[in-house]
């Protein structure tokens, strides 16, 4: 079976999709290189046998005009990807209109086409974004979303329209075992220690990057109303590792720093035994972002035993349906009560990890593949 994956083969989600679902369905697959930069996995690409297609370079003039650079873009890539086809399968993970009109064009030469949903590139997609959509989609053999909410996002924005059959196959979560591999390493105490965090305070981090979406600032102004001698025991936890901009960044900062507790924000790109042990030293976490598919960071802090308080707009239909413990806050206003009861209720809980380990494997996604492709 030959596969062409486009997706940022930057991203982990495309890299251990392909580690733990395309090479063991014995897939030849090919992957297209970033315009810009090549693929920083390269190295894990060539010993795994995976095809690197490389694009055929885009001048340098193109990348500044945006009105025609998608375009060129775009023929550049076909262009490359034409040499290796025709392909049995392609696949368009974190569906793009440019990606996916792509993925369309090898239908006329015998490919099977999906499309891959796999949060904000339909929960959090324009109007005139997911209308461009629709044309590629009339063209897919099956589109897949990788939660309930992603599948809601679609069916509410694009519905039955296309005619194309939608199916729900969740990712799995290659994170849970470097949060394994760490506890073998150490407790939280070791990692708060490890990472200039009084082990005696109570480590709260309030979402998992630095878009203004993930809404810092009001929950940092429901914060303000805490006494200071709740305020003393705790350290809030900023990881604002991608995303945003520095404006924003600096303001986040200077809210957090005029509450007058510790607070760490955290800045250059981490590696996953880092992630690992950034969600297993976090005793509370806060997420009150705009909008969500089912979030790997969120699952990851569940898994490590954090404690979370989650925004009742966020409704995870997965977390009713397998019974994950958390608290729900429906006004931004409810955050400090809530969070001045979680300080005292910090054990880890074991209920939340055996969950997700037996529900977000990536065993019951290369199944759920194989029985597609079939």
């Amino acid at each position: 079976m030959k596969v062409l994956i486009l997706g940022n083969p930057d991203s982990v989600w495309v890299k251990e999709f392909v580690r733990n679902v395309m090479i063991p369905l014995e897939a030849e697959v090919f992957l297209q290189e970033s315009v810009d930069r090549g693929t920083n996995y390269y190295d894990y690409y060539k010993k795994a046998g995976v095809k690197i297609i490389t694009i055929v370079p885009v001048p340098k003039w193109v990348m500044i005009l945006p009105k025609i650079r998608a375009i060129i873009i775009s023929k550049h890539q076909r262009k490359s990807c034409s040499r290796h086809a025709p392909f049995d399968v392609v696949i368009n993970i974190f569906v793009s209109p440019e990606l996916l009109s792509q993925a369309a064009s090898y239908k006329r030469g015998g490919s099977k086409v999906y499309a891959y949903f796999c949060g904000s590139d339909i929960i959090r997609s324009s109007k005139i974004n997911y209308l461009r959509l629709k044309l590629g989609l009339k063209q897919c053999n099956g589109v897949i979303c990788a939660s309930s909410n992603v599948h809601e996002a679609y069916s509410r924005k694009i519905g039955h329209t296309t005619g194309t059959p939608v199916e729900i196959i969740r990712l799995g979560m290659s994170s849970f075992d470097f949060i394994d591999a760490q506890l073998l390493c150490g407790n939280k105490s070791n990692f708060k220690s490890s990472w200039n965090i009084d082990p005696k305070k109570i480590a709260i981090c309030i979402g998992y990057n630095a878009n203004q979406a993930q809404n810092h600032l009001s929950v940092l102004r429901q914060l303000r109303n805490l006494s200071k001698s709740t305020l003393s025991k705790m350290t809030i936890v900023l990881q604002m590792t991608y995303g945003g901009n520095e404006e924003y960044i600096a303001n986040v900062e200077s809210a957090v720093s005029g509450l007058g507790c510790d607070f760490k924000l955290l800045r250059p790109y981490l590696n996953m035994p880092q992630i690992a042990q950034l969600r297993l030293l976090t005793d509370v976490f806060i997420n009150a972002q705009v909008t969500d598919g089912l979030s790997g960071s969120v699952l990851e802090a569940l898994y490590a035993g954090s404690s979370l308080l989650n925004a009742s707009w966020l409704h995870y239909k997965e977390y009713s349906e397998w019974g994950i413990s958390y608290k729900t806050f429906f006004s931004f206003e409810q955050i400090p009560q809530l969070l001045t009861e979680a300080m005292y209720d910090t054990s880890n809980n074991t209920v939340n990890r055996e969950i997700l380990k037996s529900q977000m494997t990536w065993e019951q996604c290369r199944d759920a593949w194989a029985r597609l492709l079939k």
